[in-house]
Parts: C-alpha cells; structure tokens; sequence
C-alpha cells in the first residue's frame, strides 16, 4: 500500500503535468496560427490593395487586431494583445509587415508543479507585402 500510495503519487504529478504542457503547446499553436492570419490579412490588403468593403483605404490596426481574434477559436479574446503591426520600411509592395500577439496562460494547476500562476505565450510573424 505505502509503495502504492508513492508511485501513484508520482504518476498522477507526471500526468497532470503533461495535461498543462498539451494545453500551452494547443494555446500557443492556435496564437502562432491567429498571428499568421492577421499578417497574411495585412499582407493582402496593403496601400494598393482595396479593403473588402470598396473602399481605398488602408486597413486599420484595429481590423488586424480583430482578425487576430477571430482566429483564436477557444480562447479568451479579451485577453490577447495584439501589437501594432511594424511596416519596414511602408505599407507599399515589396514591404515587410511584422505583427506580435501575446496571451496570458493560466496554469489550472496554480503554482503547485511550477513557480508562476501563468505564462505569456508570445508569436511573431513578419510577412512580405504582396499586392
């Protein structure tokens, strides 16, 4: 019983542990995926590229933003930061575009297998402009 209780112990902080680490891996996949998106929105949709509605103007941080958080599918949108998209050196064709989005990760676990409470899961993708 008392080598039962020790593995079983072990066993259930291993499992737990790979629980919380699948959990990050899917969180930051589906941040780098949704990165993805709003740069490759950015890309296409450039000073010479007309935005879906008609209209000439340039695309707006905020519709990145929000294109960012429509591929976040499961998570909590009012969580993620995304950072105002880095045009090197303009908007032009031949561009680079460089957009960071951050969230906040929270352990179900609290401080009980490692230290912190949450982590910031953080992706970045830069982008040529191609229109």
């Amino acid at each position: 019983m008392i080598e039962f209780a020790l593995v079983f112990l072990v066993f259930i902080v291993l499992l737990v542990g790979l629980m919380e680490i699948g959990r990050a891996v899917w969180t930051y996949t589906t941040i780098a995926h949704a990165t993805r998106r709003g740069a490759r929105y950015a890309t296409m949709h450039g000073s010479n590229n007309p935005v879906l509605d008609g209209s000439d103007n340039d695309i707006t941080d905020v519709e990145i933003a929000n294109r960012v958080k429509v591929n976040t599918i499961g998570l909590d949108t009012t969580k993620i930061v995304v950072s105002a998209p880095v045009w090197t050196p303009d908007r032009s064709r031949g561009s680079i575009v460089e957009l960071t989005v951050t969230y906040p990760f929270e352990l179900v676990t609290g401080g009980l297998i490692v230290s912190q409470q949450s982590l910031q899961l953080s992706s970045t993708t830069r982008m040529l402009v191609a229109n």
